[in-house]
């Protein structure tokens, strides 16, 4: 089977990228990615792509492998900047669900703003709303960090990015 699938492989090319490939394993359950991608944008956009190919292409070298989903799944930064832009489509999940459950979400929302006194205007942060489609995109049972490790590894993690962001 596994010399079947060898001799059978595709490379298939993604629909916004013309320069990935896509090789699917012999498990069918991973695939394996590599993309070039040229970078647009404003300078801090620039910058900020080329920091996130440095952290990610180092996780990328000990993970070669990605799931088809997360393929397919628009990242967070690009959702929400879709979103900024005007240029968003609604989902057939969010057309589906009803505004009383909405509303319920945004409940949860706003006694958590008053509970912790943080100021409102941090609901238009752009990092917020991409932390909150970063979780949506996890799905159900996402455990949020514990205040330990937002004191100490998410911090020192954070400090990092921040120094690479700063010598780029």
């Amino acid at each position: 089977m596994l010399e079947y699938l060898e001799k059978n492989r595709r490379n298939i090319g993604l629909p916004d990228d013309d320069d990935a490939v896509v090789e699917v394993d012999a498990d069918a359950a991973t695939v394996e990615v590599s993309t070039t991608r040229p970078s647009s944008g404003t300078k801090a956009k620039q910058h900020k792509r080329a920091f996130a190919s440095k952290i990610h292409g180092k996780k990328a070298k000990s993970v070669a492998a990605k799931s088809i989903i997360s393929m397919l799944r628009k990242k967070p930064e690009d959702v929400v900047d879709d979103r900024r832009s005007g240029s968003s489509q609604s989902t057939m999940e969010s057309t589906t669900k009803t505004e009383a459950e909405r509303h319920y979400v945004s409940m949860q929302w706003a006694l958590f703003f008053y509970e912790s006194g943080i100021p409102f205007n941090a609901a238009s942060s752009r990092q917020f709303q991409i932390a909150i489609e970063a979780s949506c995109q996890y799905g159900p049972g996402y455990k949020p960090p514990s205040p330990h490790e937002l004191r100490e590894p998410l911090l020192r993690d954070c400090v990092k990015e921040t120094k690479l962001l700063s010598e780029a």
